[in-house]
């Protein structure tokens, strides 16, 4: 898959498939936009792009508060033309548990984490 001239939103993107799918997009042409909680982790993530020649920008935040959100808006605005492609990623997973059995606070919780 050929991914220039795209730009990609990844949240989540400091681990797990968010951090894996950052990568792989990168190594396709994409240019990143990625965000995190923990900051550490997306700028380690960063520098690796950066590295194989990938074209990335961070905002470490969480999503889940929506003054985050509305500067990761302005952030975009400012660093892409256009978005091309989401990958939402962030959240957690909460009880290992069939969601038949989850209790409904549990579910909100794991569906609102940033």
């Amino acid at each position: 898959m050929q991914l220039q001239n795209r730009t990609a939103l990844i949240t989540g993107a400091s681990s797990g498939i968010g951090r894996a799918t950052a990568l792989e997009l990168a190594q396709n042409g994409a240019s990143l936009i990625l965000t995190a909680r923990r900051e550490g982790e997306l700028e380690k993530l960063k520098y690796e792009i950066k590295a194989l020649g990938g074209e990335v920008s961070v905002l470490s935040g969480d999503i889940s508060s929506e003054a985050f959100c509305k500067s990761l808006a302005d952030f975009i605005r400012n660093q892409a033309k256009e978005l091309n492609i989401l990958i939402h990623c962030a959240g957690k997973l909460g009880d290992m548990i069939p969601i038949s059995e989850m209790a409904s606070e549990n579910f909100q919780d794991v569906m609102q984490a940033g």
